[in-house]
């Protein structure tokens, strides 16, 4: 739709071009031009922000969620990737996201944070991907042997390349980190990085590479760490790229990048959410 606007407002501008007689100097219905574009193009978007996409939902439960999605017209697409293929040896080799925590899939609680700040959102990794359909999102199962998150980033990558060509990045998540920040994106994108840039979320003087937005033009590095017989690191493949770190404060037992990787860490999610609730969203 805002590239329709943007074709439409292009072409009225051309009529504004036209010379009249009262264009006291040639540059005058140049600018004439370029402000009908710009003023129709604002308008246009905006109307189809705000009357059209809006910037609340209204969830299962009925609660009106605010998204701001009108507001991210204007800015860039961001889509969302969820890694969901670990092998959950740690917890039995169960399909660890559909895990439930306080009463509902692991993975849920994810999403609640993820879908409000992205304009996309998937699923990723080595799993029965029919068992993830009640999300209701698009689901990528690696199209390779699984080789750690390397396979999902890379299935995520091809994926939003293929969704809007003009994307330049991906927000990567875990799909066991139940309780990552509101305000994730948009610290992680501020200012937005550069075509070969990743942006990595950070904590008690730990990166997690993991998390994060990961530039798609890094498409081909994850390929060629496909190809060998060790996969590197996610900190070494993003050791050839430009990365800066974002930093979020964390308190001993509160920290909002904590990952659940056995039955001890699930206990204690489980105790942390009932102790400070957060608002459910979406999901099941």
């Amino acid at each position: 739709a805002a590239r329709a606007i943007g074709v439409l407002a292009s072409i009225c501008g051309v009529f504004a071009v036209r010379a009249t007689a009262k264009d006291k100097s040639a540059m005058a219905p140049i600018n004439r031009g370029f402000i009908t574009a710009g003023v129709l193009t604002v308008v246009g978007t905006a109307i189809v922000a705000f009357a059209y996409v809006g910037n609340d939902y209204v969830n299962k439960a009925g609660d009106t969620i605010s998204t701001n999605a009108g507001w991210k017209c204007f800015g860039a697409v961001i889509t969302g990737l969820i890694l969901a293929g670990g092998q959950g040896r740690r917890m039995g080799g169960v399909d660890k996201p559909l895990e439930p925590l306080c009463g509902r899939p692991m993975i849920t609680h994810v999403i609640d944070t993820i879908k409000p700040q992205t304009d996309r959102i998937a699923i990723a990794g080595r799993m029965d991907a029919g068992a993830y359909d009640q999300f209701g999102l698009p689901v990528l199962p690696d199209q390779e042997a699984y080789r750690g998150p390397i396979s999902g980033i890379h299935s995520a990558m091809r994926w939003a390349r293929t969704d809007d060509p003009s994307a330049t990045h991906v927000l990567i998540v875990p799909a066991d980190t139940p309780f990552l920040p509101d305000d994730l994106l948009s610290r992680l994108a501020e200012p937005h990085p550069e075509p070969m840039q990743a942006v990595i979320a950070a904590s008690q003087t730990r990166a997690h590479y993991a998390i994060g937005l990961w530039p798609l033009a890094a498409e081909s590095l994850l390929r060629t760490a496909l190809t060998q017989e060790i996969s590197p690191s996610l900190k070494t493949i993003l050791g050839t790229v430009l990365t800066r770190e974002v930093i979020w404060p964390a308190r001993m037992g509160d920290d909002p990048f904590f990952n659940i990787n056995t039955r001890e860490a699930l206990e204690l999610a489980e105790q942390r959410l009932i102790l400070a609730p957060r608002p459910k969203r979406a999901g099941p």
